[in-house]
């Protein structure tokens, strides 16, 4: 369960950098750059709520609190993907 955490971000970067590649053939540079943008404006949010959970109590619901942190990590491969693969 740690390695998913890692592999989640890992993964989702790499389809990332092939989509973005892709996608910037299609429709230049700008639009992809905003998705990622987009992606990172997602990830404050999860980390908003992550940080409300946290602020609850987690002992009966650690299994959110992790599923939150994978995606969390989710979205910021695909922000760093789209992103900066653009530049």
């Amino acid at each position: 369960s740690k390695t998913s955490f890692l592999v989640s971000f890992g993964f989702t970067k790499a389809l990332s950098n092939l989509a973005v590649g892709r996608a910037s053939d299609v429709w230049g540079r700008k639009w992809p750059h905003a998705v990622g943008w987009g992606f990172g404006i997602l990830l404050g949010c999860l980390l908003l709520l992550l940080a409300s959970i946290t602020a609850a109590s987690t002992t009966d619901r650690p299994h959110r609190l992790w599923v939150t942190y994978v995606l969390a990590n989710v979205c910021l491969g695909a922000q760093q993907g789209w992103t900066w693969t653009t530049n």
